[in-house]
């Protein structure tokens, strides 16, 4: 991707990340920001995945008390479990 359409698309995302609540924000821009642009091809396609879960589900899968069947979604999860712990 051409710089000026990766940088769009972390805009996008950036966006996404906005959500009704503030844990959320805080847990998904945090990863947005630091390990999203290293990840891989899979990780980013899982990331985005987890943007479009509706925050009770999602608030659920970071809590621990839901699971999803996609392996890569749950790798994110549980990144994004350990970084708000840190």
């Amino acid at each position: 991707m051409p710089d000026s359409k990766v940088q769009s698309h972390i805009k996008h995302l950036r966006w996404k990340c906005r959500r009704g609540m503030r844990e959320l924000d805080t847990v998904l821009l945090n990863y947005l920001d630091n390990y999203y642009e290293k990840g891989d091809a899979n990780q980013k396609k899982a990331f985005e995945l987890i943007l479009d879960i509706p925050d009770p589900d999602l608030w659920l899968l970071l809590t621990g008390k839901k699971t999803n069947n996609d392996k890569d979604v749950m790798g994110v999860v549980t990144r994004l479990q350990n970084t708000n712990n840190t």
